[in-house]
């Protein structure tokens, strides 16, 4: 059985010392969406990715 990944923190900022999912889907969905962040910060930016996908609310922005 593959061993569940832990909910990493958001290191800075607003949303600093919270898991991310606890942090609003849009936050995240700009956050990812920012060169400079996903340059400085590109393990945590795949795994917001990662935490996206599963999230419907995420998943129901596309739609709109």
């Amino acid at each position: 059985m593959k061993e569940k990944e832990t909910d990493p923190i958001m290191p800075f900022g607003k949303h600093g010392g919270k898991p991310i999912s606890d942090i609003p889907v849009e936050y995240l969905d700009w956050l990812i969406g920012e060169q400079w962040f996903v340059t400085k910060f590109y393990e945590l930016a795949e795994q917001i990715e990662r935490h996206l996908e599963g999230r419907v609310e995420w998943q129901r922005m596309d739609d709109d």
